[in-house]
């Protein structure tokens, strides 16, 4: 497990939201437990919101600051939840790391963007969706193991070490003279 994972994981055992300590926990993350009343009103929250590709695996990722005065005073990091709820032991070092970057901003150092109109869409649908369909072989598995991660996609951007090779080909037109 990488450093700047680990400390994503040390906050608060209280709720991010009101503070209170969560008796009946609805909603579960990588680093926070949500008490019931706080879960029901999760979308009154704003969040970060990224999908991981890393290790052939899509993940989704919700980043929220925290609202919790016992949180900020411990200087803890926001309150992360995954889609699939991937316990920390389940996840590759490469998905770690993607996290960690995504979560502390400093994807933008390290990964180099590219806006999601450039990206080809077969790219973005392999990406986004969680399982691929078919044996090993098929052209979704050949796809998922083209693209070199880890891959963060946000709204507006696709953050990969070489995002140029995701992009369509762009066809030249030769001109006699």
């Amino acid at each position: 497990m990488n450093d700047s994972f680990k400390e994503l994981l040390h906050t608060s055992p209280t709720c991010p939201f009101c503070g209170c300590a969560p008796v009946d926990a609805r909603l579960i993350g990588l680093n926070a437990v949500v008490c019931e009343p706080c879960s029901e009103n999760i979308y009154f929250h704003s969040a970060a919101y990224a999908t991981i590709f890393a290790d052939g695996t899509s993940i989704e990722l919700w980043d929220y600051p925290a609202q919790a005065q016992a949180w900020r005073q411990a200087e803890s990091t926001n309150a992360v939840f995954l889609e699939p709820n991937y316990t920390t032991s389940e996840l590759t070092d490469s998905q770690q790391t993607a996290i960690a970057a995504f979560v502390t901003n400093t994807h933008r150092d390290v990964l180099s963007r590219r806006p999601l109109a450039d990206i080809e869409s077969k790219y973005l649908k392999t990406i986004r969706r969680g399982q691929t369909y078919g044996d090993s072989g098929s052209k979704e598995a050949q796809l998922k193991q083209s693209i070199d991660g880890p891959v963060i996609l946000t709204s507006q951007h696709l953050y990969a070490p070489d995002p140029a090779a995701l992009t369509a080909a762009q066809e030249t037109q030769a001109t006699l003279f």
